[in-house]
């Protein structure tokens, strides 16, 4: 997904221990964790990624992944469309409405799931409706299984999805969600 490989488990990355290390715990005991990786342009941070993708299928978590492009930087929740549309359209039309119930509804629109009832819904004037709906999906996505959110090349990404990403990584105490980021400096 996402143009992220999975990496065989016998590879193993020349002087990244600490870095494997620091991806391990953020995969954890199912508590929410947040893992940033910070370098220049081709210091293998989406091999590090690659990485995480492989460790959490390993563990039987649920992998979803997004990529900021410049040319879709201007398209707002890109990213966030990246990563939750394929799962939710997966789910099938009873699934997407168990996922989209409630609180997570006003996600229905900005992940192109659009339904005929939520398509009725006033649009909010503010973002934080829809960024609050994308944690209430991100939640019940996580209750059918442990979670793994992959953003690669996050300095790229659109500004709503990097607001979600911000609010979901201050609520991911308790939660069974791990985020880990790409981006340059």
């Amino acid at each position: 997904m996402a143009g992220f490989d999975s990496l065989d488990a016998g590879v193993s990355l020349f002087d990244r221990d600490r870095e494997i290390t620091q991806i391990d715990a953020a995969l954890g005991d199912g508590e929410g964790r947040f893992l940033y990786v910070e370098g220049h342009a081709g210091i293998g941070k989406t091999r590090l990624l690659s990485v995480a993708r492989s460790r959490a299928e390993r563990r039987g978590m649920h992998v979803l992944s997004a990529r900021g492009g410049e040319l879709e930087r201007d398209f707002g929740y890109g990213v966030v469309r990246q990563l939750f549309e394929s799962a939710v359209e997966a789910s099938g039309p009873d699934g997407s409405r168990s996922l989209l119930e409630g609180p997570a509804a006003h996600a229905a629109r900005v992940i192109g799931v659009d339904s005929t009832r939520e398509a009725a819904r006033p649009v909010p004037d503010s973002p934080f409706p829809v960024v609050h709906a994308l944690y209430w999906l991100t939640l019940n996505l996580s209750a059918r299984n442990r979670l793994l959110l992959l953003l690669d090349d996050a300095h790229l990404a659109d500004v709503p999805s990097l607001r979600f990403v911000d609010y979901l990584v201050g609520r991911l105490e308790g939660m069974p969600v791990s985020v880990v980021v790409a981006a340059r400096p």
